[in-house]
């Protein structure tokens, strides 16, 4: 047995997720005095000493919460992705729409190979509503799928909300910056050592070559009941 201190329930879960031979784990509901709870990770869920007390919660078979949610296969419609702003051209027709932004998409004949930003400038985001309360547990990006252009975020920070108004950064007051891409096409994954979970999810820019254009996806899984 392990004993390790986490946020929430799905923080606890994810380290078993991570643990090698992991299969079950025990969270305490309450918290302790350094404000977190217990999180107990087994080896074996037919150890007679790992069923729960009223306060804890017990959750077995733990699965991988690092599936595609949708973005590059289309389970995600284009209408539930939007943007900060998105780039127009000189005849005024907005072109390379955040619906764009997928991962692994190629550019059409019109060099439409990603989301791009109205705007050269930092702060500009992509937005996902993944239609329900989802706990995500890795990102990814590329840059913009041209042969003429070299543009792509170079790093990134992420917010995340239950209801598309009211918006939280990631690690709360001090908000992490994620290393983004260094070339158009090769996949820059981060995995997120505290799971978030909500139903939005945005992926700001903090640092760009040429322009903020990007390409991404997320990964991880419907809430887990015990």
């Amino acid at each position: 047995m392990k004993v390790e201190n986490v946020t929430d329930k799905y923080h606890c879960q994810f380290l078993c997720l991570h643990e090698r031979r992991c299969s079950s784990v025990n969270f305490k509901i309450k918290k302790d005095d350094n404000r977190l709870h217990r999180c107990k990770l087994f080896t074996s869920a037919a150890n007679g000493n790992i069923l729960p007390c009223k306060e804890y919660d017990f959750y077995e078979n733990i699965i991988a919460c690092a599936s595609p949610m949708g973005m590059e296969n289309r389970k995600i419609n284009d209408s539930q992705i939007t943007a900060s702003s998105t780039y127009v051209r000189q005849d005024a027709k907005p072109i390379h729409g955040p619906w764009y932004g997928r991962l692994n998409r190629k550019a059409d004949q019109q060099g439409i190979g990603g989301w791009a930003a109205g705007r050269k400038t930092d702060g500009e985001y992509i937005q996902v509503d993944l239609g329900v309360t989802n706990v995500i547990t890795m990102v990814s990006t590329q840059g913009r799928s041209s042969c003429s252009c070299f543009q792509w975020v170079t790093s990134y920070s992420l917010a995340y909300s239950d209801d598309g108004t009211s918006w939280k950064p990631y690690e709360g007051d001090c908000t992490k910056i994620f290393p983004g891409n260094t070339d158009k096409n090769t996949v820059v994954t981060n995995k997120l050592e505290i799971p978030i979970k909500a139903r939005y999810i945005r992926l700001i820019v903090k640092g760009f070559n040429g322009h903020p254009t990007m390409r991404m996806e997320l990964y991880g899984c419907m809430e887990l009941s015990p």
